[in-house]
């Protein structure tokens, strides 16, 4: 205890351990050393204690005996036996009775036989049984013999005194160590602020904490190929904004996000990173402070679970897995954790990949402007255009008037939405700049107006909806593509996983026609199922959002489960260039 308190009082996890441990080491040896002692001061009274009443009990029974002096050689073990027979040979029991006695229904002491008949001895008492005996050794501290005692009772019977003090502290010192263990964990799993207990996120933002992890249709007979492009999962804030709309430093906001993944995730991570080879681990300032957008401890469990999901959906086994990811921390650790709840090991039988050049990475789309994504001038004009024809609703007034000078023209909806999101979702905690607080009605306004945005930009008329079609369609067809070599090969069947970002998934959506609007929550996922024989022949897709079927809607699917054809897919990510070919487009 003293040992444990000065390693916690000292700050260190590791000291506080150590500490313990040597600690419970040194009582160990002195409690073993003070238990030694005792038990050869007690085995010394014993051995005189016994002597003495072997002595006594022989003389009782030779002087009250009914015929010859038996031996006095039975010892220890016959210890209680010799003074129950003094007591028959000396107590009046009642009259003998025979067999015969007893049949006729006569009810007594049983005549004496063998041993006793021979030597003159009176009826048989009652035997006392060998745990009775057992505890009238352990009373007088005599360990009582193998064959006095059942297996079963002989090691906790034969424990002296001492040996069971010494097995209570022990345990008890174990029990110690093992809750200081838990706190200690549940310490450093802790966000560094407690939360606002009367703050309540209002349901869109429950919503986009988190898509369902645990549920879907997906699975069934006959998969022969699946493709999953994610969403990472939690991470922390992307955007700090200040008054008049402008950025401040990050290290004034970084206090407020903890990095911490506790123990046990931590060193699943570590593994995952020598696998890998990639940094997995959250970038931080001091071991704890988080940076921006990386991924916290929950981010971690929610592809931890939905990696279990699917693993228990489609087989944890016959896999041939690979996973791409864009070149970002939270990305690549989603993939990492995705793939290691799939098939249920640290070392997952799978290869994760990530392209350093971000133009030449289909899931950053065709917009170009920033250098990110296969660059296309049609795309990325239809881009800017869509963004320039955004104009803020009258409801932003209300926002406007929650935190004067914040929420200008020069801010989108969904860059204030986002840090306010992270708060929500990370620390319960509502967006405030100095004393005002965004919650409430205005906070429902905020997350409306960024919905709307979302809308726009990837489904909006004056641009977003082709940036989108022409942003997509060189990942659908690496998608396609990979099914069309997987009907045509031999052998496991294939997993390919996409980890990326809500730029990802929304505009696919669009692209498919599948796309409500919203903005896609944390570890959002798009499956696309392959079923179907060898040559193409039959070939299905199906395709799912966060565990809702949208064939019929992204392909013209019927309502039977199969989606729709190969072919048919096929000619609709076609349809999206509206040209001949992508370079015409």
């Amino acid at each position: 205890g003293g040992g444990l308190g000065t390693g916690l009082a000292r700050g260190g996890r590791g000291a506080a351990f150590l500490a313990l441990w040597v600690g419970c080491a040194s009582w160990a040896r002195r409690a073993e050393r003070a238990s030694a002692t005792e038990q050869e001061a007690v085995r010394r009274r014993l051995s005189a204690r016994v002597g003495a009443e072997v002595r006594r009990s022989t003389l009782e029974w030779s002087s009250a005996a009914q015929g010859p002096a038996a031996s006095a050689s039975f010892g220890l073990r016959e210890h209680v036996s010799i003074s129950d027979r003094s007591d028959r040979a000396t107590s009046a029991v009642g009259p003998r009775t025979t067999a015969s006695d007893r049949a006729n229904g006569v009810v007594g002491p049983r005549a004496p036989r063998g041993f006793a008949a021979r030597r003159g001895l009176g009826p048989r008492a009652p035997r006392a049984s060998s745990r009775s005996r057992a505890r009238a050794y352990a009373r007088q501290n005599v360990p009582p013999s193998a064959e006095m005692v059942p297996p079963r009772c002989l090691r906790l019977r034969a424990m002296t005194v001492p040996e069971k003090r010494s097995l209570r502290r022990g345990a008890a010192a174990t029990l110690l160590y093992f809750l200081a263990l838990v706190v200690l964990e549940k310490t450093r799993t802790q966000p560094s602020a407690a939360g606002d207990a009367a703050f309540a996120p209002p349901e869109r933002a429950q919503t986009y904490c988190s898509a369902p992890l645990a549920e879907g249709d997906e699975g069934g007979s006959r998969v022969r190929s699946v493709t999953v492009l994610v969403r990472h999962g939690a991470r922390s804030g992307l955007h700090v904004v200040g008054s008049g709309g402008a950025h401040d430093s990050w290290s004034q906001d970084a206090d407020d996000w903890s990095c911490e993944l506790g123990h046990k995730l931590e060193r699943r991570v570590e593994r995952w990173t020598s696998h890998y080879g990639a940094n997995l681990q959250p970038a931080t300032s001091d071991g704890r402070t988080c940076g921006k957008g990386q991924l916290v401890a929950r981010g971690f469990r929610q592809h931890l679970r939905l990696g279990a999901f699917l693993g228990s959906r489609y087989g944890r086994s016959n896999w041939n897995a690979t996973a791409r990811s864009t070149n970002y921390q939270r990305t690549k650790a989603s993939a990492a954790a995705f793939l290691a709840g799939f098939f249920g090991d640290e070392t997952p039988p799978a290869t994760l990949a990530w392209r350093e050049d971000p133009a030449t990475e289909p899931m950053f789309g065709v917009e170009g402007e920033d250098g990110r994504g296969i660059y296309c001038p049609a795309g990325a004009r239809a881009a800017k255009a869509q963004l320039a024809a955004w104009r803020a609703p009258p409801a932003t007034a209300v926002v406007r008037e929650a935190l004067p000078g914040v929420m200008t023209d020069a801010v989108r909806p969904t860059v204030l939405a986002d840090e306010a999101y992270s708060r929500a979702c990370e620390q319960n905690r509502p967006l405030c700049r100095g004393d005002r607080c965004l919650e409430g009605p205005a906070l429902e306004t905020l997350l409306s107006l960024a919905d709307e945005f979302y809308a726009r930009r990837y489904g909006g008329a004056a641009g977003g909806t082709t940036a989108a079609r022409l942003g997509m369609h060189p990942l659908l067809t690496e998608i396609l593509g990979g099914f069309r070599a997987d009907l045509a090969g031999h052998g496991p069947r294939r997993l390919r996983l996409f980890a990326g970002h809500d730029t990802v998934v929304a505009p696919l959506l669009s692209a498919l026609g599948v796309f409500d609007g919203a903005w896609p929550p944390l570890a959002s996922r798009v499956v696309f199922e392959l079923r179907g024989g060898g040559g193409g022949a039959g070939a299905f897709v199906r395709v799912l959002f966060n565990g809702r079927d949208v064939s019929a809607r992204a392909c013209g699917g019927g309502d039977d489960g199969r989606g729709c054809s190969l072919e048919a897919l096929e000619a609709r990510v076609g349809d999206l260039l509206g040209a001949e070919s992508f370079t015409k487009a």
